[in-house]
């Protein structure tokens, strides 16, 4: 769903675009604490292995940033690069706070409508401008349950996230897995945004020197890449990051 836009207007890369356990139209756990870091890791080597890929680039927002991170850590030889899209090696307790809060509120609505409201007011600081982007979220978020409507994901993720956050003490701080990052890096933020901050960002681009970054005006977290520019920007730097990894 965030990427399938970006997917079709691919033509020269194989796109996958997997939904996490938990998550879209992949399957739920049983168990809130199946829902970790381990396992969406271990759901993409078992992807990768099973489509027969051994190395590729690899596109994360937000959580799907934090999972290639520590895939490129991982496996340095893997990743030929990888795009971080509004997200870093650290968060700060509010933001944090305000995931887990987003998280576990009750996504259960007696109607259409009023799921698509919540789903719009909930995602303004996405930066959609275009109706048509707004009914792609809307058919791909939005699922009919027993005659309610809800979002399209497990209530659980946000209880296993609880969990976590009150574990590390509402600060995650990855930059032992960021200093192990040896491949291209391209770091996309929302100007507004408050997971990846300005400052983060600065000592992101002062400890790499194969990084570039792309500034998203009047956009919070996290830029969806359904627009036509965003799109362009990232398949200019993949194509050009993939011939410096060619020569």
């Amino acid at each position: 769903m965030d990427f399938e836009y970006l997917g079709k207007a691919v033509s020269n890369f194989a796109v996958i675009t997997p939904d996490m356990p938990g998550r879209g139209y992949s399957d739920w756990f049983e168990e809130p604490e199946n829902y970790n870091y381990n396992t969406y890791c271990t759901s993409v080597l078992h992807l990768m292995r099973y489509l027969g890929i051994r190395t590729f680039n690899f596109l994360g927002t937000s959580m799907g940033g934090i999972v290639g991170m520590f895939l490129a850590a991982r496996f340095p030889n893997m990743l030929n690069s990888l795009i971080l899209n509004d997200v870093g090696p650290c968060m700060r307790e509010r933001p944090l706070r305000g995931i887990v809060q987003f998280l576990l509120q009750p996504t259960v609505f007696k109607d259409l409508l009023t799921a698509k409201q919540y789903l719009r007011s909930s995602f303004a600081h996405f930066g959609i401008e275009k109706e048509e982007h707004w009914e792609h979220l809307e058919q791909h978020c939005i699922i009919e349950r027993d005659g309610d409507y809800a979002l399209r994901f497990d209530p659980k993720i946000g209880i296993a996230l609880q969990d976590e956050v009150e574990r590390i003490g509402y600060v995650m701080n990855l930059w032992d897995v960021w200093d192990k990052l040896k491949c291209a890096i391209l770091v996309l933020r929302g100007e507004c945004s408050n997971i990846l901050t300005a400052d983060i960002l600065h000592k992101m681009l002062s400890s790499k020197e194969n990084i570039d970054y792309i500034l998203y005006k009047n956009v919070g977290h996290a830029p969806t890449l359904f627009q036509q520019n965003r799109i362009d920007d990232v398949l200019h730097w993949l194509n050009k990051t993939s011939t410096i990894h060619n020569m």
